[in-house]
């Protein structure tokens, strides 16, 4: 009887590791948080903006790949070139300065690829 106990309860192990909650994440600062509305609001018709998710346009990198390609600077500078003269299939997007130093803070907080 023991026996059979402890074997059910060696099989039921995994499914109980499955159902347990994820551990918290880390809360983000008020920038990162801005970023990510950001993100939501502008460009997450094309880009994946979180890392369990493909980018509804194929073409679009997700932002964790984005933020695993740029560093903090060149970040900064690519989203200001977006603003001028688009990049690749995007067109130009107004983005405040502000807006890139919340962006960029947001990318700051993704696990990258």
């Amino acid at each position: 009887m023991i026996l059979l106990i402890n074997i059910a309860f060696i099989l039921a192990l995994p499914a109980v590791a499955m159902a347990a909650p994820k551990p918290a994440e880390r809360p983000l600062s008020a920038a990162a948080a801005q970023g990510r509305m950001v993100a939501q609001i502008r460009c997450a018709s094309c880009h994946a903006i979180v890392s369990d998710r493909a980018s509804p346009n194929p073409q679009a990198p997700t932002f964790p790949e984005l933020a695993g390609r740029f560093g903090e600077h060149s970040l900064q500078q690519k989203l200001t070139e977006i603003e001028e003269t688009g990049h690749f299939y995007m067109p130009p997007q107004r983005v405040s300065s502000a807006d890139v130093a919340n962006l960029v803070a947001y990318f700051n907080t993704l696990p990258q690829p």
